[in-house]
């Protein structure tokens, strides 16, 4: 996991279509028919399963080193 600040974060999201701001979490989201019965599924324009990743206490983010 890579900690992200406040411009590494927006440049992060930028960069990759599966990432979305909602609030101050990041949220990746893959589709994936399970998510209609996944507790992380969320429809999309089809099924899918999404992560968060919530702005920590220290002001950064903290992602899989694949986004990083």
């Amino acid at each position: 996991m890579k900690a992200l600040d406040y411009d590494e974060a927006h440049q992060v999201v930028e960069a990759y279509t599966d990432l979305c701001w909602d609030g101050w979490d990041i949220v990746s989201w893959v589709r994936n028919p399970n998510g209609a019965t996944n507790i992380r599924g969320e429809f999309r324009d089809g099924w899918g399963i999404s992560k968060r990743f919530p702005l920590k206490s220290d002001g950064t983010w903290r992602v899989p080193d694949k986004y990083a």
